[in-house]
C-alpha cells in the first residue's frame, strides 16, 4: 500500500467522475515528474493543521493550545478548536474500536484508489461509519459525496 497521493484519490474521485480524463492527465503528469502543486496552498495548509487538531483532541483526548505548531508549521487558531470540539462530538458515539486517520485501499473503485479517511467505524450490527472530516471556506455536501463513497467501500 503506497502512502503517496493517488493519482485516483478518494479526494479527487468527483472530478474524475465528471472528466474520466483527468485521470489519465493526472498519471502523465506525474510519470513526466511535472508539480501538480495540488496540496501547497494556504487553505490546505490551514486544513491539514485543523485535521491535526481533531485527530489530537480524538485520540487522545486533549485540546491542542491556541498559538501552538501543528507538524506543518501552522499555528492553531480558536477556529480549528472550536471546529475539533465539533467534530469529536459527532464522532463520539463511534469511538470505540474506530480507525482513525488510518490508510486504506480502495481496489473496488480502481487500482490506483487509496486514501486516509479521517474516521471509520464498523462494520458493526451492519453499520458503517465514515466521517470526513471538512474545515475551510466552502460547505462539502456529505449526499452523493464521491470521497466518503470511495471509502465505505473500502473500508
Amino acid at each position: 500500500m503506497s502512502n503517496t497521493h493517488a493519482p485516483f484519490a478518494p479526494s479527487g474521485l468527483a472530478r474524475v467522475v465528471a472528466c474520466p480524463g483527468s485521470y489519465n492527465l493526472i498519471r502523465a503528469a506525474r510519470a513526466a515528474d511535472l508539480s501538480l502543486n495540488e496540496d501547497d496552498t494556504d487553505e490546505s495548509r490551514e486544513g491539514t493543521a485543523a485535521h491535526a487538531v481533531a485527530a489530537h483532541l480524538i485520540k487522545y483526548g486533549e485540546l491542542m493550545q491556541v498559538g501552538s505548531l501543528v507538524c506543518n508549521g501552522v499555528a492553531v487558531t480558536e477556529e480549528m478548536v472550536e471546529g475539533a470540539q465539533m467534530y469529536a462530538e459527532a464522532v463520539a458515539p463511534y469511538l470505540d474500536g474506530a480507525r482513525i486517520e488510518e490508510h486504506i485501499e480502495c481496489m473496488v473503485v480502481h487500482r490506483d484508489c487509496h486514501g486516509t479517511p479521517d474516521f471509520t467505524h464498523g462494520p458493526k450490527d451492519g453499520v458503517l461509519f465514515v466521517a470526513d472530516y471538512k474545515f475551510g471556506h466552502r460547505y462539502v455536501s456529505p449526499e452523493m459525496n464521491w470521497q466518503l463513497i470511495a471509502y465505505a467501500i473500502g473500508s
